[in-house]
């Protein structure tokens, strides 16, 4: 009788930092007494804060460093800092209550989100974040854009747009007022499980 597989191991992440790891802008991350070894390979699930799985990654590497080393460390994919007290300050935030100092050694773990390969060549990142409805007009766009709403209900370059290679997805705030609440994301129809709902959407405003 065959074992069973074991469960695949996870890494969760506060929502701050969910669209720089989709965008693949974050690619390490700092923990403190993290339980798990990585190997170079092994397959992790990304989650947010709620235990939803944002997409699968790769483990690069996975080594120890203490704080007051990594609060000067210059590691690509991850923010940087300017005194250890910052650092200090964000893992407190974390990991409340917990005796991390200067000398508190910290795992560091570098991962690869997984690649989709779109039609043309391209290479957007697997997302799964969840969909946003559209409200009301594009006044508010970060940017002036001529665009139009495609039949589902995404964003679509109109005949004078700027040369988009993929549709685009904007991300609105939370109180879905139209504003956008963050960059447009490259999303190729393959990446997409379900669409938005149209709501509000005023095509005479575009």
């Amino acid at each position: 009788m065959s074992e069973a597989t074991p469960p695949r191991p996870e890494i969760k992440f506060d929502d701050r930092h969910v669209d720089a790891i989709m965008d693949g802008e974050k690619t390490v991350t700092i923990r403190y007494e993290f339980e798990h070894e990585f190997e170079q390979g092994d397959v992790i699930n990304l989650l947010n804060q709620n235990g939803h799985k944002l997409t699968t990654a790769k483990a690069v590497t996975q080594f120890e460093l203490r704080a007051d080393w990594v609060s000067f460390a210059d590691f690509e994919g991850h923010r940087r800092y300017t005194t250890t007290g910052e650092l200090l300050d964000e893992l407190a935030e974390y990991y409340p209550g917990e005796p991390i100092g200067p000398e508190t050694v910290l795992d560091v773990i570098v991962f690869e989100t997984d690649l989709i390969i779109a039609d043309g060549g391209q290479e957007p990142r697997q997302d799964d974040r969840e969909r946003v409805t559209f409200a009301e007009s594009y006044d508010d766009m970060p940017e002036k854009l001529d665009v139009l709403v495609g039949d589902s209900g995404f964003i679509v370059p109109a005949s004078n747009a700027i040369s988009f290679k993929e549709r685009v997805l904007v991300q609105f705030d939370e109180n879905k007022t139209g504003r956008p609440g963050g960059e447009r994301h490259w999303i190729p129809d393959r990446c997409l499980e379900r669409e938005p709902e149209r709501e509000g959407v005023d095509l005479d405003a575009t």
